[in-house]
């Protein structure tokens, strides 16, 4: 079955729903991990990988039972180096979808991760932009709610993405853990 067929039930899926059964969150984390990309080199040494850097996203979110939380999520995900003779970034648009059990404070789950136009530009003498084919992986998480309650509130957690970028001839993983915190409203 075609992703996008998918993606596009599952957002019906939630427009269907009651308002009073569907609230937002905003989401930013810090991510590592991932195939080398790019380094600088001289004074100081850096690394563009294609798991990291930073992420932002906007989601909806509804109580499936007592117990179960059903998310899906827009967000934008990205990296960059500069050196003296260029600079270098990877960026891709992930969608995520996730089922969360919540056992008194501490949230967990899983779903898949569809991570649109990932694409690594490099500005350099020659510069170069490779498009990566969008990509499907999965993405396990850990959320801590102060309230313990699917209510609007803070959380912060961890998130485990396994995915791998592919373009013809090439093949780069993109796995990455990382640190997020958000705000249901």
């Amino acid at each position: 079955m075609n992703i996008k067929v998918l993606i596009a039930a599952a957002s019906l899926a939630c427009l269907s729903m009651p308002v009073s059964a569907t609230e937002m969150f905003v989401e930013a984390g810090i991510h590592f991990g991932g195939d080398t990309l790019a380094s600088t080199s001289g004074g100081t040494s850096e690394d563009l990988k294609a798991g990291q850097l930073l992420s932002l996203a906007v989601g909806v979110y509804t109580e499936l039972s007592d117990t179960l939380q059903g998310r899906i999520s827009l967000g934008y995900k990205f990296d960059s180096i500069s050196a003296d003779n260029g600079d270098a970034t990877f960026s891709r648009v992930p969608i995520e979808g996730l089922v969360m059990h919540q056992s008194g404070n501490f949230m967990f789950g899983g779903g898949l991760a569809y991570h649109l136009s990932p694409k690594f530009d490099f500005s350099a003498t020659p510069s170069f932009t490779i498009d990566f084919d969008d990509a499907l992986g999965f993405v396990l998480g850990f959320d801590y709610n102060s309230k313990g309650v699917f209510q609007g509130d803070w959380f912060v957690g961890g998130r485990v993405t396994l995915i791998d970028y592919e373009t013809p001839g090439l093949t780069v993983s993109g796995n990455s853990i990382g640190a997020v915190m958000g705000f249901m409203f």
